[in-house]
């Protein structure tokens, strides 16, 4: 039976991914036509058991590279399935990617490098995802073994005078919503943790910020370097019986931002947004919203 929310989770991958111009592609590598072949089964597997072997086989593949001399400046752009992003600092490299199912349930997959650049030596960290407390999670940070899963598009270096960390900005599908995340990582001493308390906001400071609306609705969540600011879409009910429904929620048509200000996430609501040309992005950024993530089985009818 097809899922029902097949074509709109297929735009929202698709929306995510557009950028304002085309990239070129990089030129196939060798090491890299295994993961190529994979991951197109993964998105175009007709089974949920051939896309999970397919997936099994390029988790391996992907960690059996990311091991080897040279990969943290490897070009991963022509694996299509596969979302790669660093920091501007050269320290951080993510790799995220998602598991789909017929049944919308999600599972997500990811890697972190974290290069030295006086020593050049690369850790690599195997993220595992765990069950999303929901009422918990923006109040607790998690280590890369109980990860808050999502598929990142964009990066932003943090400058902490301590140490560096980096804001991620993600998407995932929930069994009856999306979700759009704003997460705070931090590499230290070869362990990874994800979420910090720099988000002010007018409920006191969250180690991240998740936003969870309607499985038909489009969120914007996107970095506006010119302006240090994290600007995205002011989320309400469709009325105030289904205060607190968050499935229910979509965009309002007004717009709220986080400011970066001495290192920290301050909550600005209803800020009037910008059209802006000629602002520098990130190229991973950019690169990402070329991408199709995943392509739905519409035409697929039946069971496996």
């Amino acid at each position: 039976m097809v899922n029902r929310y097949f074509p709109m989770v297929r735009m929202h991958l698709f929306l995510l991914l557009l950028g304002a111009g085309c990239h070129s592609m990089a030129q196939e590598s060798p090491r890299l036509s295994s993961l190529i072949v994979l991951g197109d089964s993964i998105l175009k597997g007709s089974t949920d058991s051939v896309r999970l072997a397919a997936h099994d086989r390029f988790k391996t593949r992907l960690e059996s590279i990311l091991l080897t001399s040279g990969s943290y400046d490897l070009d991963f752009s022509a694996v299509t399935n596969l979302s790669v992003l660093s920091s501007s600092d050269g320290r951080i490299r993510v790799y995220t990617w998602l598991l789909p199912s017929r049944d919308g349930i999600f599972a997500y997959h990811g890697f972190i490098q974290a290069h030295d650049p006086k020593t050049e030596y690369v850790t690599t960290l195997g993220l595992k995802e765990a069950p999303l407390q929901r009422n918990e999670a923006e109040k607790r940070a998690y280590d890369y073994t109980s990860w808050i899963g999502a598929l990142y598009y964009d990066i932003i270096t943090v400058k902490d005078r301590r140490k560096p960390y980096y804001t991620l900005l993600g998407w995932r599908r929930q069994p009856e919503s999306n979700m759009k995340v704003i997460e705070a990582l931090s590499v230290d001493k070869g362990k990874a943790v994800f979420g910090k308390p720099v988000f002010e906001t007018d409920f006191g400071r969250r180690y991240r910020i998740l936003f969870e609306y309607h499985p038909r609705a489009m969120m914007t969540l996107r970095y506006e370097p010119g302006d240090r600011m994290i600007m995205f879409d002011h989320l309400s009910p469709p009325d105030s019986s289904l205060a607190g429904h968050y499935p229910s929620y979509g965009p309002d048509f007004t717009y709220d931002a986080f400011r970066l200000s001495r290192n920290k996430w301050k909550l600005m609501t209803n800020i009037e947004p910008r059209n802006r040309t000629g602002t520098r992005t990130n190229p991973d950024a950019e690169k990402i919203r070329n991408k199709e993530f995943y392509r739905p089985l519409q035409d697929q009818k039946g069971k496996e």
